[in-house]
């Protein structure tokens, strides 16, 4: 396998740039689009998912096919109904979840002598994280979707734009 840039390399990558940098110019507005992309998402899907469980009625996997699709479309549903409640659910469980696991590796790095150091360092940075975000609860909702958004398309289109795609090669 081989990594090497071409001429459409660089262009996707310029692409990503330029749609982070609008991302970033109105995080608020990219974090609602975002919820309701997902939604719509969930919706199709869920859709389509309950659809091909219909033709498989009688089989094994229709049941877990159906209920699958049915949540997965109750939850997109959810999502583009209510994309502002959305955001701020989804927020605040980022910010538990942010401090529940770096709690875990702070206490698992005084366990394990392999890698305390990192662990302790993540775990720290988790926690402090997941403060901020419900400290700022939620205001925080508002903008970190968006802003995370923003920021990695900036830096997806700088990678591609220095080292290229992975090819695989014969």
């Amino acid at each position: 396998m081989t990594v090497r840039r071409t001429g459409w390399d660089v262009l996707l990558g310029l692409l990503l740039i330029v749609t982070g940098v609008v991302v970033l110019g109105d995080v608020v507005i990219a974090s609602v689009v975002s919820i309701l992309f997902v939604g719509w998402t969930m919706l199709i899907g869920g859709a389509a998912a309950v659809l091909v469980a219909l033709f498989r009625i009688g089989q094994d996997g229709f049941w877990i096919g159906l209920f699958g699709g049915a949540i997965t479309f109750v939850t997109g549903l959810v999502f583009v109904r209510y994309p502002g409640t959305t955001l701020l659910t989804l927020m605040l469980v980022t910010g538990a979840l942010l401090i529940l696991g770096g709690l875990v590796r702070v206490v698992t790095a005084f366990t394990e002598p392999g890698q305390r150091l990192m662990l302790l360092i993540s775990g720290v940075l988790s926690v402090v994280l997941g403060v901020l975000l419900l400290d700022q609860w939620p205001k925080s909702a508002l903008w970190l979707l968006g802003t995370l958004l923003g920021i990695q398309l900036v830096v997806d289109g700088l990678l591609l734009i220095l080292f290229g795609r992975l090819r695989l090669t014969h």
